[in-house]
C-alpha cells in the first residue's frame, strides 16, 4: 500500500513538472536560443511582426526537396555526436571531425536557403537560431 502511494505520488509529481516545463517553454522565458533570452543588447533587435518576410510556398517546397538529404545527413551527424559524447571515454578527434562535418553540411543548407531567398529578414539574413525568430538589421542598435 505504501509503495503504491509513492508510485502515484511520483507520477503526479512527474506530470506536474512536465506541464510546468511546457508552460514555461511556451511562455518563451529563459536563456538560450529558443526563449526571448536575457542577452539582448544593442544590435540584437527582434523584428516586429509588421516586418515579417513572406516566403513563397513554392520556394519553401523547392528548398525542402533540395535539402532533404543534407538535413538527413545533419541529423545523422548530430546523433553520432550525441552517441560519441555518451561513451565512457569520448574520442576528442572524432567529436571534432563530427562538428566540422556538421558545420560543412549546415553551410551547404545555408547556401541553398540563400539561393531561394529563404531566411529571416530576406536577402540571406537568418536568425541566430536558424529558421526561428529573426533579428532585424538594426544598423548597430535599436535600444
Amino acid at each position: 500500500m505504501k509503495k503504491r502511494t509513492l508510485v502515484v505520488l511520483g507520477l503526479v509529481l512527474t506530470m506536474s513538472l512536465i506541464v510546468a516545463g511546457s508552460a514555461f517553454a511556451r511562455w518563451g522565458g529563459g536563456y538560450g536560443m529558443m526563449g526571448e533570452g536575457y542577452e539582448r543588447g544593442p544590435g540584437d533587435c527582434y523584428r516586429s511582426d509588421d516586418n515579417r518576410v513572406e516566403i513563397a510556398p513554392e520556394s519553401m517546397a523547392k528548398f525542402q526537396k533540395e535539402t532533404l538529404s543534407l538535413r538527413d545527413e545533419l541529423i545523422t551527424k548530430r546523433l553520432e555526436l550525441s552517441q560519441e559524447y555518451d561513451k565512457e571515454t569520448p574520442d576528442a578527434d572524432r567529436i571534432a571531425q563530427l562538428r566540422k562535418d556538421m558545420i560543412d553540411v549546415q553551410t551547404k543548407i545555408d547556401k541553398v536557403a540563400d539561393k531561394y531567398d529563404i531566411g529571416q529578414g530576406g536577402k540571406g539574413r537568418r536568425s541566430r537560431a536558424g529558421f526561428g525568430r529573426g533579428y532585424a538589421d538594426c544598423g548597430g542598435g535599436c535600444f
